[in-house]
């Protein structure tokens, strides 16, 4: 199994043991952390995408997009207005966030926009 392939799983479990809830909040486990349905289905769009599967990917980002909490889940609106093009650099997925774009949240698995990857 390839490492999208392995990501998409543990999306899908990610999503399963939401148990239909839209986030859960690791505050009683001593971590200030709270994991979104949207950051979920969001990635896993993005491996849809990049497994070339590019109907069930934005159907996920379209489903994100509805289920956004906090204004950083914004992303998920311009990769869909961006097409969500994924890069890969060093057998990884890497976001390189345009100029005009600041975000400071970490991600396995993020979009390149397109003026990204022609200036890279």
């Amino acid at each position: 199994m390839g490492e999208f392939e392995e990501a998409l799983a543990n999306f899908n479990d990610a999503l399963l043991y939401l148990r239909g809830n839209d986030q859960i909040n690791y505050e009683q486990l001593g971590l200030n952390f709270t994991l979104f349905s949207c950051e979920i289905m969001f990635n896993r769009g993005l491996c849809y995408i990049y497994l070339q599967q590019p109907e069930q990917g934005f159907q996920d980002l379209k489903f994100a997009a509805k289920e956004k909490k906090k204004i950083t889940h914004d992303v998920i609106d311009d990769a869909i207005r961006d097409n969500a093009e994924v890069s890969s650099r060093n057998n990884l997925v890497v976001w390189i966030p345009c100029a005009h774009y600041h975000y400071t949240g970490l991600y396995r698995i993020l979009y390149t926009c397109r003026c990204c990857i022609s200036s890279t």
